[in-house]
Order: C-alpha cells, then sequence, then structure tokens
C-alpha cells in the first residue's frame, strides 16, 4: 500500500505537534534524602485568565534546570481550580521533592494566545533543600501592568514577578 505524500506530512505536523508538548523536566526526586519544597504562585488581580504561567527552578551551583512549576486556568484538558482566592489574585501551591542541595528560582514566563511575557534570567531567590525536611520557597505574584490599546482599551501591557511571602496561608 503506498502512503500519500499528504498523509506523511499530516503524520510529521501531529508528531512536532505532540512532541512540543511534550515535558522535559526531570520527575520528582526519590531518593531517602528527598527534601520538599512549597512554591506558590499567584496570578495577580488584573491577569489574563486564559494564560499559562510559569515559574522555574534550577541547581544553583551548575545552573542545571531542575522543574518549571506552571498553572493554565484557560487550558480545558490542564486547568485546574486555585488552592485559594485573595485580595492578591488566585494562587496555586505547588509541592515537589528535590535532591539536597542549593536551588533558585531563576526565570519566569507568561504565555497567551496571542502574547508571550518572558523574564531574562536572574535569581529571584535561592534556597537549601535539606534531607527530609520541608522548605518554604515562598508566594510569587504575576503582578499585570495595564496600559491601553490603539482604541483605547485597558489592556494587560507587560507582568512584573513579585514575592509576595505567606507561609502560613501556603502551608495550611
Amino acid at each position: 500500500m503506498e502512503v500519500s505524500v499528504s498523509f506523511k506530512i499530516l503524520t510529521l505536523v501531529i508528531v512536532l505537534a505532540l512532541t512540543g508538548c511534550a515535558s522535559t523536566q526531570l520527575p520528582d526526586y526519590t531518593g531517602q534524602d528527598a527534601g520538599t519544597i512549597v512554591l506558590t504562585s499567584i496570578v495577580g488581580k488584573g491577569s489574563q485568565r486564559d494564560g499559562t504561567y510559569h515559574i522555574a527552578i534550577r541547581d544553583a551551583a551548575n545552573h542545571k534546570a531542575y522543574k518549571t512549576f506552571s498553572y493554565s486556568s484557560g487550558n480545558i484538558f490542564s486547568g485546574k481550580e486555585p488552592d485559594f482566592s485573595n485580595t492578591e489574585g488566585i494562587g496555586f501551591v505547588h509541592i515537589t521533592s528535590l535532591k539536597p542541595g542549593k536551588y533558585e528560582v531563576y526565570k519566569w514566563s507568561a504565555v497567551g494566545n496571542n502574547w508571550n511575557i518572558k523574564s531574562e534570567e536572574y535569581s529571584i531567590s535561592q534556597f537549601d533543600i535539606e534531607a527530609g525536611k520541608s522548605t518554604y520557597v515562598g508566594a510569587f505574584v504575576f503582578k499585570p501592568s495595564i496600559g491601553k490599546n490603539l482604541f483605547g482599551m485597558r489592556i494587560v501591557a507587560g507582568y512584573d514577578l513579585m514575592p509576595s511571602p505567606n507561609a502560613e496561608r501556603d502551608i495550611n
């Protein structure tokens, strides 16, 4: 049976699309010496509700990317209900296990259907993971800055990632 060129192209497009959605993250560390982190992301009031928001951590010594914490409110396949809602926005508490060592939050991004805002790589926050202990990294708010489009309508013009720790709220 001969396969048509259009079928081959369609198959290639589907494979590439699925590969683009694949995660390159390392799985949670499961060694006996694992430590746990708690990190909260908050989609600030006035943010785009259809966006996907990411905060990435890496090994502070060798700068090897380790994990990205994401929230996608508008995605019908992976969207989830927030862990809390308050005057800052809606929050999501992320928990994962890591190998003992020094890590850092080093970049973030906010992505939507027709917009994409990324930080430069920089160390926002460093933290140590100790065997058998939990570490509260903090809470970070994706705070929108509001501008106006050509028609004078208010729109999100950009984002800043602002620390906003609240361990009592995030750990309970």
